[in-house]
């Protein structure tokens, strides 16, 4: 981010624009520009507007009435909300705020959420944070919980998150470092809507899934681990675990891995080594 100051001394960006330029947020806080000079934005993560297109977006997945830009942009302000989540805070709830009609039937409607069963990245995807809410099924598919996923997530940071997403080195790599940085900085609002929320139960037989190298007859780590899903059906679910740990159900190793770390950590933990092929016989014959 480059702030307004900078990009005037230096002369990024003509005088005559920069005399046209917003200096600040509605929200108070100076606005700065991207990195490619071709937008300008507010660096405040609880920017009211931000929270309330959050809001507006979670209202609308819950298909709750009533919640549109206005009266999301509204309650923001007014009630001070630092997350779409705190419109369930019972010291904020039961505030009126002015110039928004029918306030007890709106409330009514996206309290309607807390009664539904959601899957666990589903939650996710309520909170819409930005560049998770697309990707959410990938990154928590598969854990019991938020604190499980992010037990993961501190010990395989950005790789771990690149190989769930099925995306690989250079430019696409700096996209794993950003999820990986937001996941981090949204952890104790995750945590709180998981608390929120009613999560569906998930599948009684899940199985870690290491991987050394890449995959024989697929184009990424996530594409397998999708398919072992597909075969499943439901009956068993299958996550890729990052690193080989004690509950790690099966290593994924095709010819040439054999000396890698996690094929050691593997043979010393006692855990099944097979190729891609026999792993989906395995599945097949597990349904």
């Amino acid at each position: 981010m480059i702030t307004l100051d900078v990009a005037e001394e230096n002369e990024f960006i003509s005088p005559e624009v920069m005399a046209e330029l917003p200096r600040r947020c509605e929200c108070g806080h100076d606005l700065v520009l991207t990195d490619n000079l071709v937008q300008l934005c507010c660096p405040n993560p609880t920017c009211y507007l931000k929270v309330a297109s959050r809001l507006e977006a979670m209202a609308k997945m819950m298909g709750a009435d009533g919640w549109g830009e206005s009266t999301c942009k509204i309650v923001c302000d007014q009630l001070n909300l630092k997350s779409p989540i705190d419109i369930y805070d019972p010291d904020i709830q039961y505030e009126y705020p002015e110039g928004v009609s029918a306030w007890d039937k709106k409330l009514d409607n996206i309290y309607k959420g807390l009664y539904k069963e959601w899957e666990l990245y589903e939650v996710v995807q309520l909170l819409n944070l930005e560049g998770i809410a697309t990707i959410a099924n990938k990154l928590f598919r598969g854990y019991k919980s938020i604190e499980e996923a992010y037990e993961d997530f501190d010990t395989g940071k950005a790789i771990l998150i690149a190989e769930r997403l099925g995306i690989g080195k250079g430019d696409e790599s700096v996209m794993a470092v950003n999820v990986y940085y937001t996941l981090m900085q949204a952890r104790d609002e995750l945590l709180k809507a998981e608390k929120i929320f009613k999560i569906k139960k998930a599948c009684d037989k899940q199985l870690k899934i290491a991987i050394t190298g890449g995959v024989n007859g697929f184009k990424s780590k996530s594409q397998f681990i999708e398919e072992l899903n597909r075969i499943g059906n439901g009956k068993v679910s299958f996550f890729l675990n990052g690193t080989v740990t004690q509950d790690t159900n099966f290593l994924i190793c095709d010819a040439g891995e054999s000396g890698s770390t996690k094929f050691r950590k593997a043979k010393a933990y006692g855990i099944p080594i097979m190729d891609a092929t026999s792993m989906v016989e395995t599945v097949r014959d597990m349904i």
